[in-house]
């Protein structure tokens, strides 16, 4: 934590916490509307296919877009209120309902916020304050939000991860957490890599393992942080992975051969390098 501050370091931690959790809320507005606005432009690419099917015409704009219309209710549609869309207590206020349809507040909302307010608070103990910090809140944004979009959806919009690959490459310039050449091997060989395995398991299986998706969201992470930490982070996220499928797998609750998202587990452990020196990692 940087010891120049002007406040108390409770007091800034406490501040830093109140960051998160605004930046979580925008989150959770993100999360909810990129998808929808992903499937109204395959609606609108795939427009014959569907009319030819008997469906009606896609409209020519997406329904919604990131910033407008205003916060709503992700069932009815109507207009929250200030104080239902204040962080973390906008849903102790409605009590977890919406006050218009009364339907429940999807509980991944407060999660997000409160587990985005936690990690920003968490990266400030570690990173310098000036831009070293304000990239590891954006990478933990974008981090963040791509686990709760893999979770929901089985996606990893390419708008986040190429917008995060090309922003690791831009900090890397300046040598925010690494220099230029390692962030360019990094995003090459965190493609590269994960590429080849899941190439080598189709061919041993006849299925694949991970998607394009996980593809470009290691690229990301190598982007910004170097080729270095690769090994930390396939380590981190498919132990993750095997301990959750062998406990869902030992309770009964998934099947053999479903699969799980892949791209959480590589936040995971993109999020633990952000917080942690990699070197204190068994990798």
């Amino acid at each position: 934590m940087p010891s120049e501050l002007p406040v108390p370091p409770f007091a800034f931690l406490l501040l830093v916490g109140l960051l998160g959790a605004v930046v979580g809320n925008l989150l959770t507005r993100l999360i909810h509307r990129i998808p929808l606005i992903m499937d109204a432009e395959i609606a609108r690419d795939h427009a014959d296919l569907l009319a030819a099917l008997g469906h009606p015409p896609p409209p020519q704009a997406s329904p919604v877009g990131l910033l407008r219309p205003a916060a709503r209710c992700c069932h009815c549609e109507a207009p929250l209120g200030v104080l239902a869309t204040l962080p973390l207590i906008g849903y102790l206020v409605s009590r977890g309902r919406c006050r218009h349809c009364g339907e429940d507040i999807p509980l991944y909302m407060p999660l997000v916020e409160l587990g985005t307010a936690t990690l920003f608070v968490l990266v400030a103990e570690r990173h310098a304050w000036g831009a070293p910090l304000a990239a590891a809140w954006l990478c933990v944004a974008l981090l963040v939000a791509l686990a709760v979009i893999d979770l929901h959806t089985r996606l990893l919009p390419d708008r986040l991860t190429l917008t995060g690959v090309w922003l690791g490459l831009a900090a890397s310039v300046f040598g925010v957490f690494t220099d230029s050449r390692s962030a360019i091997v990094g995003a090459v060989l965190g493609y590269a890599l994960p590429w080849l395995a899941d190439r080598l398991f189709a061919a041993l299986t006849g299925r694949s393992g991970m998607g394009r998706g996980d593809f470009k969201l290691t690229a990301m992470i190598g982007a910004w942080l170097g080729w270095q930490v690769l090994p930390s982070l396939f380590f981190v996220a498919f132990g993750a992975g095997a301990l959750v499928a062998l406990g869902l797998i030992a309770t009964r609750r998934r099947g053999g051969r479903e699969a799980l998202p892949f791209g959480p587990f590589l936040v995971v452990g993109g999020l633990l390098l952000l917080i942690v020196d990699p070197s204190a990692l068994p990798v």
